[in-house]
């Protein structure tokens, strides 16, 4: 039976990428429980690498020995600076690498972290407009 809700884990971390192929960090464990299925599906969006064909191809080969269902999501056919430049962003969250946020549904529940010095934020323009960064306490996800 799948997750009540949909759970999502937006994060600067994974993989052990020294290796070939990828090792998955203790990350997808805590994702698969969340699952509570038996194959879970899992997404990876590339943000960090951008759409190189090596990290997808990484990604599957992580994975090729899990009963997973895994896909990804292709976003950079275009650089997007619009928003940048109109000022539109919304307040939002950031992640230092080897940290992350999970969400069940829309909700924050919790800032993740595979390392002790990884740090996740809340960010938002304060009333002079200058960007201001909140440090989240993290679980601390252990190997």
């Amino acid at each position: 039976m799948p997750a009540r809700q949909p759970h999502i884990l937006a994060t600067s971390m994974g993989f052990n990428r020294a290796r070939t192929p990828w090792r998955p960090s203790p990350l997808f464990r805590y994702a698969f429980e969340l699952a509570e299925t038996t194959k879970p599906r899992l997404c990876f969006i590339s943000t960090g690498t951008g759409d190189r064909e090596s990290s997808s191809d990484a990604f599957y080969a992580a994975f090729d020995d899990r009963d997973v269902q895994t896909s990804h999501v292709a976003l950079f056919d275009k650089p997007n600076v619009a928003d940048i430049r109109r000022d539109t962003l919304p307040d939002g969250y950031a992640t230092d690498a080897g940290a992350g946020l999970h969400f069940a549904g829309t909700e924050l529940v919790t800032a993740i972290a595979d390392r002790p010095d990884a740090q996740a934020y809340k960010v938002v323009k304060s009333a002079d407009g200058r960007t201001e960064e909140t440090a989240l306490d993290s679980l601390r996800l252990r190997r």
